[in-house]
């Protein structure tokens, strides 16, 4: 999995899934991968940058709200995180 802003298809196939299935009524925590900075600063695009998981967290939510039209909090979606680190050589978290 990977997490918004870096937009690629498993920060936001998993995100809009957990959103419909938190709408149907279904108890959905997503958990997505934290990355510090210097790991940010590879992928996140506009020098996006992120202090902690609630600051990310916050900007996913505002996206799920615009782009989405959904509002996490409305559908019931939680999020956790996890310690990740990204990797060039493979490109990938």
């Amino acid at each position: 999995t990977a997490a918004l802003p870096w937009t690629t298809g498993p920060s936001i196939n998993p995100l809009l899934r957990s959103l419909y299935l938190a709408r149907r009524g279904h108890k959905v925590i997503l958990v997505m991968p934290w990355l510090a900075s210097e790991h940010q600063a590879c992928i996140y695009p506009d020098n996006l940058r992120f202090e902690n998981p609630k600051d990310q967290e916050r900007y996913i939510r505002k996206w799920c709200v615009d782009r989405a039209k959904m509002d996490p909090d409305r559908e019931g979606l939680s999020f956790r995180w996890y310690e990740a680190a990204y990797f060039d050589t493979v490109k990938s978290i």
